[in-house]
């Protein structure tokens, strides 16, 4: 940060000294600020603060959302080695070769999400300003979207056939599975892995799109949103990991994932909860701010 390290030339000590600085030699570039900076007084409410995002409720539904698929995820991935092993016998070696498909679906998932993300918000960006006879090049920064302007639908748009490949994906890769006389047969490993693919694709578009719109959420607060999204899913995480071999070992993989692909479903409505009062609560809470922003600056006037 800028105000800690300027442009990351200024000599840093205390808290914000990087511990690699006490073993390694300086770089000459390194020089001592020459003044004092303005640094935030760090407090236990510096800690607390991203804990208030909770309040508000379209933040705390793609919160809920976004952990919810983030532990599915992981379900599928920490059960790879004993499924892999059991069905198809693989040794350490080609147990690790086989997380290279959920590794590259990652990266395309990324990639693709990335890529609609901009182009659905630059094409309801130009309606929004054909509408309301806004020039083209005005660009809105994350601060000033103006509270009617169809967030929702710019980022979300593509959720429900993403959500769809992904309860497909993780519903296909537990029945293929489920079966030792399918498992049992030549080159079948191929299409678990295609799954594992597919779901680590889909899991990481959804969680593009649910990032960016929980970071749009909260304009200023980027660092408080971030950490908040990763409280909640990595708590779910732990809870669905933890429950993951018993259910398994209970049920068998086929209806262990036909249930999980379910839970997507049964959770899925409060999407569309967003996408009707999002935009309404989204208003809401920008008018409280422009209240809070006028009463601060009435208080510098005073």
């Amino acid at each position: 940060m800028r105000t800690i390290a300027g442009n990351g030339s200024l000599r840093l000590s205390g808290i914000y000294k990087p511990l690699y600085r006490y073993v390694s030699k300086e770089p000459k570039y390194m020089q001592d600020p020459d003044g004092p900076l303005n640094r935030q007084k760090i407090t236990v409410f510096t800690f607390l603060r991203p804990f208030k995002l909770f309040k508000e409720k379209d933040l705390v539904i793609n919160l809920v959302w976004g952990g919810v698929i983030y532990a599915i995820w992981n379900m599928v991935t920490t059960s790879t080695t004993p499924l892999f092993k059991a069905s198809f016998g693989l040794s350490e070696l080609l147990l690790g070769v086989a997380f290279i498909p959920n590794g590259f679906g990652t990266i395309v998932g990324s990639v693709i999400a990335g890529k609609l993300l901009t182009r659905d918000y630059k094409i309801i960006e130009t309606k929004y300003k054909e509408t309301h006879n806004i020039p083209y090049d005005k660009d809105f920064s994350p601060k000033d979207i103006p509270p009617d302007f169809p967030l929702e639908q710019a980022r979300l748009q593509r959720l429900p056939w993403i959500v769809t490949l992904f309860v497909a994906s993780v519903t296909g890769y537990g029945f293929s599975l489920a079966y030792p006389t399918m498992t049992a047969r030549p080159g079948w490993i191929t299409l678990p892995l295609i799954m594992q693919f597919l779901i680590a694709a889909s899991a990481n578009g959804i969680f593009a799109l649910n990032q960016t719109i929980i970071s749009d959420l909260c304009p200023g607060q980027g660092a408080s949103a971030t950490a908040v999204n990763n409280l909640v899913r990595c708590g779910l995480a732990a809870v669905g990991v933890a429950f993951a071999e018993q259910m398994l070992n209970a049920v068998g993989p086929g209806t262990a994932f036909l249930a999980l692909g379910m839970a997507v479903v049964a959770v899925s409505p409060i999407q569309v909860v967003n996408q009707f009062w999002g935009p309404k609560w989204r208003a809401q809470r920008e008018r409280r701010r422009s209240k809070v922003s006028v009463t601060d600056q009435d208080r510098q006037k005073a």
